[in-house]
């Protein structure tokens, strides 16, 4: 089949309500690669419709029966295909549905017709008014229209001629239309239905075209009845399009497939034994090793379809012969045989259904409810598909709609975008370069740049590599290299060195795929509207990651702390608190000022390759250092993947790829040479705090100064911009770029200069609105978000989210938007806010219905018996004590740390333990420092931290500790080291005077001071913090030593901590209820049971919800009766009743503690409800019959809840069923993950067990 060609079909599948049978012709569908499929009958409503499109037919367009299971059409055109609709018409009785739209840029019209038996002639003619209307471009009309049009359309030799079938011919003849088969086979015989009870063949299932269409069709066939009462009948048409260029990716699947595999390894190594003789070029032997495992997998693959396609064509020919020959004889062993054939048919199709059904519940069953790139994909609103149906030609400003067209629009677009303008010489670039005041590395740093790529390097490389990604032009993806890790590594690895050594890479490197997002609120019309990334191959990448590694350890000597983007433990808020700090003092001092954020025009795609190598050279980068990198740019070229298909090469003169590892690194140190010319322009004034000047703040690309004296800074600004752009390629969009100005009004000659708003009073930098007031902070910023926020979960409630996956979109979307935002802004939130979220939360999470667990359980970490769900206030906390922190890290550099690192003549790290200190040095304090530490002591107060906190005061500065207010020396023990107390105390209190001398070099002359600290900490401090010891303030503590990653979920895990929740409550309940006491230990040997009940997060989930009461029991009925459901005589069923103690549940859990008891080979020593249903698992077990047992248990638990309300109780085959689910899905997740041994060993004694 022609590239030009689609494959159609129409079937009457007499009812695809039943999801098996739904599956199974879906099944069928997608193998025999049916590209536009006409359904009819499908006795679906408008929301079985739409479950259609998971099945690779997102372009699903239907027409349901207002009222019952009956009736129903659809169209259905798959993903491959690229659609775009303009227009739909269809009625309301299921009967027929209507499309325009254009097919890869060709119009069609689809029409998908069920006329149902003795319609009304009106409806006919109804059909033709709509042909005749709405048709526009290539028609296919297909249905069944239970209309016998000629005498050998049917096996009944009475037929007689109906109204039906005359006004049928007559509108046909009309409207200039075909049917299709008779036109094709025009003295044969065949039929699309059979009917059992008038034992009579009819041909009613019919494909309708334009005569002028006539050349476009290839065949039409009819196929078997083998699923449905009718046959399907298939349309192959040419629509004159062009071929697509695709290209080749290995399906991961077949890694799975352990003779392939084998296969695989003994190909690299038989080529290897061959090629691998040390003469050939390292480079050109990788190379060709992955062209010769690309075309082994194809031949693998090509063989293992080939044979079930052979299988399944065989007994589809069979099947049709039979089928002809009880046409001729109606014999009933030939429908015998028809329907054993059939069953065979069937079989495989359902080989194949019952593997994808049973890999995705392996999905749904690892990940449970919770699924969370599934989940994070249904709660986005949906966006519009990638699908490019029109865009402006970028030269002519022309529209292109046809796919050529676009084709070419973007092909021209990057071509000019990726071209090398005309640029200043290389000896005018050199002088910018060398009047800069720059850093440079040493030979040291490139030696390490430029020494042999080690294989260490190179497999931490490859686990960095994410699996699930797009591979590049080669279609090798991750997964590929980690499971022949082993084969492939040390080829691989001489073609890297190779590589670096001699500048030269391997072929397949050259070429990248550039496919293109839209961004946000662009106009899509527009190529430049569209984002480029880069699809590399991942030995590319391999390469790029080591080398940026390397770069990154040296990276932060070369560039200034005011650029945060890509530079290690440097981040985004560090711009926004410093930004808000230069606002405030332009405030407070009335400063005529302007903060300008830049828009560069696309940066990272105008980088000039001169440019940037002479900037490395600037850097101190040696000539093999540069070549490392240079070797990257060497002639690349790229093909820009629009709508599924690939356009022509385009060759690249500029740029550093996005997309590849090394680039954010380059861009850094590109864009440098600009920061610090500005920072070293005195004609550029920038804003001084605390006798420091900031002019500048940077992340990556996103550029913002603050300017002082601006009639004079921003004239030299835009002169120096435009030399660095001659230089460097940079552009600046004067369209996006705002400026925020404070006292100062621009003279017109600068308005006309620069077109921008002047009057704002907001600008957006890194997601966050800085506001002229700081006191519109809070309205500028939460207002919309909170406003979002509620209209999205009141939109995802009508979605169908079980509990956990509702605590997971929380966690997704709700906690980032707003944790980003608290980390950003020092600002105050009323706990008014707070709680109101606490509310919508709920809310959300049951439902609308009265909750089933305390909000505040919820809130508790797992392992104590909550949910983990996030606590909005304590993440606020968290975020803004961050800063606490940061203060007491001395290796974490920032600008605004600098700002805020002093008050007066104290260090702003001496207050965090002393509030009186605080006070008393108020009002030398900005609004932010001062905010910090208001809501540092405001947690102190409240989680009862006043003794803790001692240990973080100063020797020096230590409100209460007198001497140092006498003896100016104690201020030298601050400089040699001695600072805090948690620094100089162990946990026999303060260390001794000896071990203090080695450490921080004191003089016999301090012995007394040391006697004079002693005295006081052994009397005050070690004295008031002799309690158990404090998260938090071990955190805090723990930074001035070794600093601290990970800060704000450490902070956050230590309020929950502080606050004491606990789940106590629920376990007093099960106390009373068992008359027995449960220990500390116990309870959390039962919480951390729950948490680690199997490899699924659904058995997990399930087991908590056992451990906290979570099911209603009669006894929690508001109303009715509390009496036990099994009717055993309780009157009072409790959750000990309904899961335990009832004398009817007596055999099922005798049975089943009998059966684990054996099997595991152990018995329990206490009562069996606290080991088997509570979960405090016996201490001898090993951890593979503690997995186990947490199994079994967890099957016994759901074979109550199985029998929910149900009068007879679970007995032991209930038991076994679940276990056994339990089993499969089990064993399949240990075989994806590569663990079978695992898996063995584990279920070792129950497969032995079930065998005896």
């Amino acid at each position: 089949m022609s590239n030009c060609d689609f494959r159609a079909a129409s079937w009457n599948v007499n009812g695809l309500n039943n999801p098996v049978k739904r599956s199974r012709v879906m099944s069928k569908i997608k193998r025999e690669k049916i590209q536009i499929m006409f359904l009819q009958e499908t006795h679906l409503s408008q929301t079985e419709h739409e479950k259609l499109k998971k099945f690779g037919f997102t372009n699903t367009f239907y027409s349901s029966f207002k009222t019952g299971n009956k009736r129903g059409v659809a169209v259905l055109i798959h993903n491959s295909l690229h659609f775009e609709l303009t227009r739909q018409v269809k009625d309301s009785e299921g009967r027929y549905v209507l499309i325009q739209g254009k097919i890869e840029g060709k119009m069609v019209t689809l029409l998908s017709v069920y006329l149902p038996p003795n319609y009304d002639l009106k409806f006919l003619k109804k059909i033709f008014e709509l042909i005749s209307s709405e048709s526009q471009g290539v028609l296919i009309c297909a249905g069944d229209f239970n209309t016998i049009m000629h005498k050998d359309d049917t096996s009944n030799n009475k037929r007689i001629v109906t109204s039906q079938s005359k006004l049928l011919r007559k509108g046909l003849d009309d409207l200039g239309l075909l049917d299709v088969w008779r036109e094709m086979h025009p003295k044969h015989r065949d039929f699309t239905y059979f009917s059992p009870p008038h034992a009579v063949y009819s041909r009613i299932d019919l494909f309708f075209v334009f005569r002028n269409d006539r050349h476009r069709v290839k065949s039409c066939d009819i196929g078997t009845r083998n699923m449905s009462d009718h046959s399907p009948i298939y349309l192959t048409i040419n629509l004159e399009t062009r071929p697509k260029k695709t290209i080749w990716r290995l399906n991961t699947g077949l890694l799975n497939n352990k003779t392939i595999v084998k296969e695989i390894k003994a190909e690299i190594k038989h080529f290897l034994e061959i090629n691998d003789n040390g003469q050939v070029n390292p480079n050109i032997l990788w190379d060709t090793l992955k062209a010769v495992v690309r075309g082994k997998f194809i031949s693998l693959s090509a063989a293992l379809k080939k044979a079930k396609e052979s299988q399944l064509n065989g007994l589809e020919n069979t099947l049709k012969d039979l089928e002809n020959r009880h046409k001729k004889t109606q014999s009933d062993q030939t429908l015998k045989q028809i329907q054993k054939i059939k069953k065979q048919i069937l079989d495989i199709y359902q080989e194949d259904e019952e593997k994808k059904y049973k890999f995705l519940r392996q999905s749904y069953y690892e990940m449970g409810p919770r699924a969370t790139k599934l989940l994070a994909r249904k709660i986005r609103k949906k966006q519009m598909m990638h699908s490019i149906c029109s865009v402006l030609d970028p030269q002519t400003g022309k529209l292109q709609s046809d796919l050529e067209g676009i084709d070419l629009a973007f092909q021209t677009y990057y071509k000019m975008l990726y071209t090398q303008l005309a640029q200043a010489n290389t000896e005018d670039i050199k002088m910018f370069l060398n009047s800069l005041d720059l850093p440079s590395i040493g030979e040291c740093q490139n030696e390490c740049l430029t020494k042999q790529i080690q294989k260490k390097e190179l497999e931490m490389a490859l686990k960095k590599l994410k699996n699930n990604k797009t591979p590049g032009t080669d279609g090798l993806p991750a997964e590929w290299y980690k499971a022949f890790e082993v084969e492939v590594l040390p080829v691989l690895l001489r073609s890297l060195n190779w590589t670096l050594e001699n500048m030269s890479t391997p072929p397949s490197w050259s070429e990248a795929i550039i496919t293109i997002i839209p961004k946000d609120g662009k106009n899509k019309m527009l190529c430049s509207s569209y984002r480029p990334i880069s699809v590399l191959n991942q030995d590319y990448k391999l390469y790029a990651s080591i080398i940026s590694n390397r770069l990154n350890s040296f990276i932060p000597d070369l560039i200034d702390e005011d650029q945060t983007g890509f530079v290690g433990g440097r981040q985004t808020q560090d711009n926004i608190r410093r930004s808000l700090h230069i606002i405030n003092n332009i405030r407070e001092n009335n400063h005529k000022a302007v903060l300008i954020s830049l828009d560069a025009e696309k940066a990272f795609d105008c980088v000039s390759w001169t440019y940037l190598f002479l900037v490395l050279e600037r850097f101190g980068f040696a000539e093999n250092s540069i070549n490392s990198i240079k070797t990257l740019y060497l002639m690349p070229t790229a093909r820009v993947k629009i709508n599924g298909r690939v356009t022509d090469r385009i060759k690249l003169e500029r740029s550093t790829r996005q997309g590849c590892p090394l680039s954010p690194t380059l861009f850094a140190l590109y864009i440098e040479p600009l920061a610090q010319a500005i920072r070293e322009n005195n004609s550029i004034h920038g804003v001084v705090v605390n006798s420091r000047e900031h002019k500048i703040a940077l992340y990556a690309d996103d550029v913002l100064l603050y300017l002082s004296n601006p009639d004079q800074s921003i004239r030299t600004l835009l002169d120096l911009l435009g030399r660095f752009g001659m230089y460097s390629g940079y552009k600046l969009n004067m369209g996006k770029t705002q400026i925020l100005s404070f006292n100062y009004s621009p003279l017109d000659e600068l308005k006309k200069k620069i077109s921008v708003d002047w009057s704002l009073k907001a600008i957006r930098y890194l997601g966050v609105w800085l506001t002229k007031s700081l006191d519109d902070l809070y309205k500028k910023n939460f207002e919309p978000v909170n406003q979002k926020i509620k209209e999205d979960l009141t939109q995802w409630s009508t979605l169908v989210f079980d509990f956990s996956a509702r605590m997971e979109v929380i966690k997704i979307s709700v906690l980032p938007r707003l944790l980003y935002l608290f980390m950003s802004l020092p600002i105050k939130i009323p706990k008014s806010q707070f709680h109101d979220w606490d509310k919508q939360i709920s809310r959300f999470i049951w439902r609308g219905r009265k909750p089933r667990i305390k909000y505040s359980t919820l809130l508790i970490h797992k392992d104590k018996g909550g949910f983990s769900l996030p606590s909005l206030r304590d993440y606020y906390l968290a975020a803004q004590l961050k800063i606490i922190i940061q203060w007491c890290d001395d290796t974490y550099g920032a600008r605004w740390k600098e700002i805020e690192n002093m008050c007066g003549v104290i260090p702003i790290q001496a207050l965090i333990g002393d509030q009186k200190l605080t006070t008393a040095y108020q009002k030398e304090l900005n609004p932010f420092t001062s905010f910090t530490l208001h809501i540092w002591f405001e947690l102190v107060k409240e989680l009862n931290l006043r003794n803790h906190i001692q240990v973080l005061k100063w020797v020096a500065y230590d409100s209460e500790f007198k001497p140092n207010q006498l003896d100016l020396q104690f201020k030298n023990w601050s400089h040699k080291g001695i600072n805090v107390y948690c620094k100089i105390l162990d946990k026999n209190g303060l260390q001794s005077f000896q071990t203090l001398q080695e450490k921080y070099e004191l003089g016999k002359s301090d012995f007394f001071r040391y006697l004079q600290l002693r005295q006081y900490l052994s009397s005050k401090v070690t004295k008031e913090t002799n309690t158990q010891p404090n998260e938090i303030i071990n955190l805090i503590s723990q930074t001035y030593f070794k600093g601290c990653k990970s800060v704000i979920s450490k902070l956050y895990q230590g309020i929950l901590k502080s606050r004491g929740s606990s789940t106590a409550y629920i376990k007093e309940r099960w106390e009373r209820e068992l008359s027995s006491v449960i220990t500390s230990e116990q309870w959390d040997n039962m919480c951390g049971t729950a948490i680690s009940t199997s490899s699924s997060a659904y058995w997990r989930e399930f087991s908590w919800k056992n451990l906290v009461r979570f099911f209603i029991t009669p006894k929690q009925q508001t109303r009715g009766n509390s009496s036990c459901w099994r009717s055993c005589g309780e009157t009072v069923a409790n959750h000990t009743h309904i899961f335990w103690s009832c004398r009817k549940l007596a055999k099922f859990w005798g049975d089943v503690i009998s059966n684990i008891e054996q099997t595991i080979g152990f018995k329990s020593k206490q009562r069996p409800v606290i080991t088997f249903y509570l979960g405090d698992l016996p201490e001898e077990l090993t951890s593979n019959d503690k997995y186990l047992l947490k199994i079994l248990t967890a099957a016994a638990k759901k074979a109550i809840t199985r029998k929910w309300l149900c009068t007879d109780p679970p007995v032991l085959d209930d038991w076994l069923s679940v276990v056994e689910e339990i089993h499969k899905m089990e064993k399949l997740t240990f075989l994806l993950r590569l663990r079978a041994n695992i898996y063995t060993i584990r279920w070792d004694k129950w497969l032995k067990s079930i065998r005896n």
